[in-house]
């Protein structure tokens, strides 16, 4: 029986992929060997994505990534000798040239020492929906139905306040960014949109209605201050329970007081640093969201067998 894992492969050059990718789907399984390793690049490295990961350790945005996620513990880093060193708790930290059969040993071994060890389950929070939220979505939900003009994006609230939109749009011109927060997002209850550019985002910005836009600040075009001065002057219906808009999120690698003030400047609701601190993004949430509460399910994901 052979057991098969899944493997982030973040960052590295096409031949350094194609060298890996063709190592791992070639290895022989021998009586040592009896696991098998499924190389998936530029996922989002989520514990539902993965097993384990494969990172570039010369590539910055691929060390935030790995650290937001949460996934040092489970990350093989290989990297020239300049390269800033591995986290203490790294699976392992090995040198350039990448050496295929030295990745394997690696994950051959951590495969090993957690088959010794009692599964813990991860603790993820979730949104859930108060019961008039959810029965006021629910009544929503019918009326579109038999309107013929349905959407996910159902307006959860009502008389009191019980409820919001549930779908929300992330802004950044890094792919591994997007892919990152969106899947962060849906495992919260969130329905995720996403675009490359302010530009791309005020034109999705002024068809739909949204619960939230994170924003990165530095992007190609206009910038993200930009972007959320022009998302906050738009004129939003005034029979809407959100008349003021979407919440505007900030999400940046600059942590200055500058910054934070330019955000405030151009109307953003609250500011972010990456790499992303899920506590700091559950309290925002949860400041602007009344249908969120933090609760736990066992998360970790499924091996399969063959």
């Amino acid at each position: 029986m052979t057991t098969r894992y899944r493997v982030a492969l973040l960052g590295f050059s096409a031949f350094e992929r194609s060298a890996l990718e063709s190592y791992f789907r070639l290895a022989p399984e021998d009586g040592r060997h009896h696991t098998h390793y499924d190389l998936l690049p530029d996922i989002v490295p989520s514990r539902e994505a993965c097993n384990f990961v494969l990172a570039d350790a010369n590539h910055a945005e691929v060390r935030n990534v790995v650290a937001a996620a949460g996934r040092a513990a489970d990350t093989v880093y290989v990297g020239t000798p300049h390269a800033p060193p591995a986290p203490p708790d790294a699976l392992a930290d090995l040198p350039r040239p990448i050496d295929p059969l030295q990745v394997r040993r690696e994950f051959d071994a951590a495969v090993e020492r957690r088959s010794r060890q009692p599964a813990a389950a991860a603790a993820t929070p979730v949104r859930r929906y108060t019961a008039r939220a959810r029965q006021h979505a629910e009544e929503q939900a019918a009326r579109q139905s038999e309107s013929g003009d349905f959407s996910q994006s159902v307006l959860l609230g009502g008389e009191g306040g019980d409820g919001m939109f549930d779908q929300v749009l992330v802004v950044d011109d890094s792919e591994i960014a997007r892919r990152f927060l969106q899947m962060k997002l849906q495992r919260l209850g969130y329905t995720v949109d996403t675009a490359a550019s302010g530009h791309g985002a005020l034109q999705m910005v002024a068809t739909r209605r949204y619960a939230f836009v994170f924003l990165d600040v530095a992007m190609e075009g206009i910038d993200g201050f930009e972007t959320c001065k022009h998302i906050k002057h738009m004129p939003w219906p005034l029979d809407e329970r959100m008349m003021r808009g979407p919440v505007v999120v900030m999400v940046t690698g600059r942590s200055g007081s500058v910054d934070r003030i330019r955000g405030a400047l151009a109307g953003c609701d609250a500011y972010l640093t990456k790499p992303l601190n899920e506590d700091e993004l559950i309290a925002t949430l949860s400041k602007y969201d009344d249908s969120f509460e933090r609760v736990f399910e066992n998360t970790v994901p499924p091996l399969a067998h063959l």
